[in-house]
């Protein structure tokens, strides 16, 4: 028992070390998380391996993955340029754009907190994953705020405690990418379940 807890946290350690070398060109990022939920949920069933499904998930998930991730920084930028806009701006009407905004922010980092396990996990069109994302933002959304929380908690780290988040750097360096990861897994397990029950989707692991 102690053996296999151990080569687990092998592979946790192994599975963040491919999501962090193939996310080094930024435009795989997108791939690198399908393939490293991919990975992940096998270890959850105790099946495969790890480079081999790694890079397995990262080929042929590429071109969805990458054009959800193109999409997630197009809308990334405009918020970034939208706020910056309105924050010279005063009044009734900066706080309604502003309370937009983050509503925006928030959707958005949690469809994209939800899209990529997705992809990973059932093969669907890439418009029938970026659906269920959307759908399950809304559906579960205790679920969908806690997978948003783990993602966003590196850069509001970065943002609002530099000095926090240059100590912690080493660990998501190291294994919290796939932690976290592991963690939000966990989480949508019993929504996957049910989504498989639905018939609308089909598993590819």
């Amino acid at each position: 028992m102690r053996f296999k807890g151990m080569e687990k946290v092998g592979d946790l350690l192994l599975v963040n070390l491919l999501f962090v070398v193939c996310s080094l060109p930024v435009v795989t990022i997108g791939a690198s998380a399908t393939a490293m939920y991919y990975v992940l949920g096998r270890i959850r069933r105790q099946e495969g391996t790890v480079t081999k499904d790694f890079f397995r998930s990262f080929r042929e998930n590429f071109r969805q993955a990458t054009l959800y991730w193109g999409a997630l920084l197009l809308v990334a930028l405009a918020l970034y340029w939208n706020f910056r806009l309105i924050s010279g701006w005063t009044g009734t009407l900066y706080s309604v754009m502003m309370v937009l905004l983050i509503l925006v922010s928030w959707f958005a980092v949690s469809w994209g907190s939800l899209v990529f396990p997705l992809l990973s996990r059932f093969d669907s069109t890439s418009a029938v994953t970026a659906r269920n994302a959307g759908i399950l933002v809304l559906a579960v959304p205790l679920r969908t705020l806690a997978a948003a929380a783990i993602n966003a908690l590196p850069v509001a780290l970065a943002v609002f405690l530099p000095g926090v988040f240059a100590l912690a750097a080493v660990l998501w360096l190291f294994c919290l990418f796939s932690a976290g990861a592991y963690g939000i897994l966990c989480l949508l397990s019993p929504v996957f379940t049910q989504l498989e029950k639905s018939g609308e989707t089909s598993d590819q692991s």
